[in-house]
């Protein structure tokens, strides 16, 4: 677990309900503040730019996936090209039918494509990360990174990552993370980047769906993401087994690993905790709604 107090840093006073008209703009950009107070850290605007086209690329990738999933026969040659497109860019070598539920697809045709589908055909999947508890209490990113790279098959040490991290006692700053786990990725790897809830332009109601969608279409690429958590003492929305806090904050970091979406409306986000200072996880294979994991990730990030 990640514990940092941050003195001098005025946070929502109440991030329960993201549509409440107080957060409906959410006021100065995260990465404006001061780097280390901020638990953000400096992200260029290169790297700002590449995140938002690869969230933005999810978000399309998403919908022609809810689309497909709802009437098959309604994709087209384009959406497809989109779907290849999305996974050439991030994803390479990864099957079409990973994102979109197909057993035919015929390239060929300028009509609407022919495709067969079961039902609940990728509405549901897990990674089952091989996660491992953090070795040091404030190594929560590295132990996330570790659970991501190995789902991978990469052979890593936490004790790497911390360095590549530059994880301190006081934790690791968001704007390090993606950097190293991109130094193990290759060539062809995924190119993590990074969500954040920004400022004027993103309205609350947006951050769960554009947050969420980012996450699932990583997840159907076959690669873990990993959550930037901000736990508040009293709020309704708080990960599993942190029901009682005897500290008004937990930042914390987790590796995401699987989504059910089977209702649409209440999807499921699966993923790992390392946290070594808790002992009623179980296997640590733990769940929540994507809205609640959206909600404490509001003021920080994911890494997708």
């Amino acid at each position: 677990m990640c514990l940092i107090i941050l003195p001098g840093i005025v946070f929502a006073d109440n991030i329960d309900n993201l549509e409440d008209p107080k957060h409906s703009i959410v006021a100065p950009i995260i990465q404006d503040y001061n780097a280390t107070n901020s638990g953000i850290g400096n992200i260029s605007s290169d790297e700002k730019k590449a995140a938002k086209e690869k969230s933005d690329m999810a978000q399309k990738v998403m919908k022609i996936r809810d689309k497909s999933l709802i009437s098959p026969k309604s994709i087209t040659k384009n959406d497809l090209e989109i779907v290849q497109k999305f996974i050439d860019k991030y994803f390479a070598g990864t099957s079409v039918s990973n994102f979109i539920s197909t057993n035919i697809i015929d390239k060929t045709s300028n009509s609407n494509v022919s495709i067969k589908t079961n039902p609940g055909d990728y509405q549901a999947m897990n990674l089952w990360l091989p996660g491992k508890v953090q070795e040091k209490d404030y190594w929560c990113a590295p132990a996330s990174g570790y659970a991501v790279l190995r789902g991978r098959g990469i052979s890593v040490t936490q004790s790497e990552l911390a360095n590549k991290m530059k994880t301190t006692t006081n934790g690791t700053l968001l704007g390090n993370v993606a950097p190293a786990l991109n130094q193990y990725n290759g060539r062809n790897g995924n190119r993590f980047r990074y969500v954040l809830l920004m400022g004027p332009g993103y309205t609350a109601p947006d951050w769960p769906v554009k947050f969420t969608n980012s996450a699932i279409s990583t997840l159907l690429g076959g690669y873990g993401v990993i959550y930037d958590v901000h736990q508040i003492k009293g709020s309704k929305y708080h990960l599993q087994g942190y029901e009682t806090m005897k500290n008004n904050h937990i930042y914390h970091y987790v590796a995401g690993e699987g989504f059910n979406s089977y209702d649409p409306s209440k999807r499921i986000c699966y993923y790992y905790d390392s946290n070594n200072q808790k002992h009623n996880l179980g296997d640590r294979h733990m769940e929540v709604t994507f809205y609640c994991i959206a909600v404490l990730c509001n003021d920080r990030g994911l890494i997708f």
